[in-house]
């Protein structure tokens, strides 16, 4: 039998999101350590990006359970699903929960976030489950497959006019926890990435930025955003680690929110 870790990249490994930012800097990891990578993503540019790192996309909103079941079928026919990454997902404008004019925050929004973060990546986790249970175990431990989530450091210290995308992302967090005890008896393992600042297409908005970078000045090292490979790099570290199961890595080079 060949090593763990390439028993597991050996087959396919399934990314939301992966078609701009972290997911697509994780997808493309995974080409290059020899994974067929199936891309989920809705954005118009993902199928080009797919194609040009040499994955294969499937057009999938992952907040709708029927579009997400259909992609995880479709992805199976690649081979055995292994490798799940959870990418997909939004926060939206700073918006206090009580504004100056005393309106309270929208729950439009909530459900949004909620439905992005939270039922995206639940529906990825337990469709992805079911896949990579129906399969032979690839070791003498008998693992079936890995899954990884993108919580925040939201999620861990809160922010100020952030509160349901840090709801969101300590939900996720909790999520990769319940989900490695519940799936430990079919040797699925699931553990989940909290970033901090990252530069991703959503730092180009200059507010954004700005407050970024004053997180950075003090107490941190490198003081500098994280760059899309570093987060690879730890979900490479996550798949090849068999004994990292049901934590949530912090990856911010020790920013604290305020």
């Amino acid at each position: 039998m060949t090593t763990q870790q390439n028993c597991l990249r050996e087959g396919v490994a399934v990314v939301t999101g992966g078609g701009s930012g972290l997911g697509l800097a994780t997808a493309r990891d995974l080409v290059e350590r020899g994974s067929t990578v199936v891309i989920l993503d809705l954005s118009r540019e993902s199928a080009a990006v797919a194609e040009e790192i040499g994955a294969t996309h499937i057009a999938c909103d992952v907040a709708d359970e029927d579009a997400m079941q259909a992609a995880v079928r479709e992805a199976s026919t690649h081979g055995a699903i292994r490798i799940a990454v959870s990418c997909a997902g939004g926060s939206g404008p700073a918006t206090p929960l009580v504004a100056d004019d005393l309106s309270p925050f929208p729950l439009k929004r909530w459900r949004r976030i909620m439905d992005l973060n939270v039922t995206g990546t639940m529906n990825l986790v337990r469709f992805a489950g079911a896949a990579m249970a129906d399969t032979e175990p690839v070791d003498d431990d008998g693992q079936r497959g890995v899954m990884v989530l993108t919580s925040s450091i939201a999620g861990c210290d809160g922010s100020v006019g952030g509160a349901a995308y840090a709801a969101s992302k300590a939900a996720v967090a909790s999520l990769a926890t319940s989900a490695a005890r519940d799936l430990a008896h079919l040797g699925i393992r699931v553990a989940a990435i909290a970033p901090g600042p990252f530069l991703t297409p959503v730092m180009d908005h200059p507010e954004l930025r700005a407050q970024v970078e004053e997180l950075l000045r003090e107490g941190t090292f490198p003081r500098r955003p994280g760059r899309p490979d570093e987060f690879a790099q730890a979900v490479a570290f996550i798949v090849d680690t068999s004994f990292m199961n049901g934590s949530c890595l912090r990856l911010d080079a020790g920013v604290r929110m305020w």
